[in-house]
């Protein structure tokens, strides 16, 4: 079985795309330089989230070499918050966020708040 990868299409599918926009009409389309800013800025996020290894939505595959992995339940029940009456997750996965639940769903808060303020300043 033939492995498709990057280095093996792009030398087969380059030409036709060449010649499909050589034969186009329309002029290329050129970047602004906001877009081109706004590109490189992305990038640089990109390459920052990368390199963070404690960035909380990067994947760590449980065994290395390993694509996916079971998980079990947890097995007994969460604690919950006395603000919502909520569950929280278990303690080893605060990631220093309270010591308790009440201060961890507090402090969840208020990151939680930061980073929507953060992006909705990014994105206006």
């Amino acid at each position: 079985m033939i492995r498709w990868t990057k280095d093996k299409i792009k030398p087969i599918l380059q030409p036709v795309f060449d010649a499909l926009l050589d034969s186009s009409t329309r002029p290329p389309r050129q970047a602004s330089p906001a877009q081109v800013a706004e590109q490189t800025m992305v990038e640089k996020a990109a390459a920052q989230i990368r390199s963070d290894p404690s960035f909380p939505a990067r994947f760590w595959p449980c065994n290395p070499g390993q694509g996916a992995c079971l998980v079990p339940r947890h097995p007994h029940a969460l604690e919950t918050d006395s603000i919502d009456n909520l569950p929280v997750p278990p303690r080893d996965l605060w990631a220093g966020y309270g010591a308790s639940a009440e201060e961890y769903v507090v402090v969840s808060e208020k990151v939680f708040l930061t980073s929507q303020d953060v992006f909705l300043f990014v994105n206006r």
